[in-house]
């Protein structure tokens, strides 16, 4: 299993989400498979965040859904969100998800694994 690291993901405006795919590199896009899909998505709240942030998923043609809003850590330990499904298969649609955040300037960080 390889793993794309995208690092801290910061929402520069809460309100205005942060397409997961609008931030691979070439190189990073060049590890995916022709399918362009991943096994998971893991996203870490960023313990220095003040408002929750949140992961949605658009699917063709419809309005984005909140699928997670993960809380400010307390106590210094983040709780991770991962997508479901079996990690052996590159079968989610990254390019769908994205991050937006309740406080301006808030993130988390984000990796995708890839069968």
């Amino acid at each position: 299993m390889q793993v794309i690291t995208l690092g801290r993901v910061n929402v520069p405006a809460a309100g205005t989400p942060v397409l997961l795919s609008s931030l691979l590199t070439t190189a990073q896009k060049a590890m995916l498979p022709p399918s362009g899909q991943v096994a998971s998505i893991t996203v870490w709240p960023d313990p220095a965040a003040t408002g929750k942030v949140l992961v949605k998923c658009q699917g063709p043609g419809q309005p984005s859904t909140i699928i997670a809003a993960l809380p400010v850590p307390t106590g210094g330990y983040p709780v991770p969100w991962s997508t479901p499904g079996d990690p052996s298969r590159n079968s989610i649609n990254f390019a769908q998800f994205s991050l937006d955040a309740i406080t301006n300037g808030d993130g988390a960080y984000v990796s995708l694994a890839i069968a």
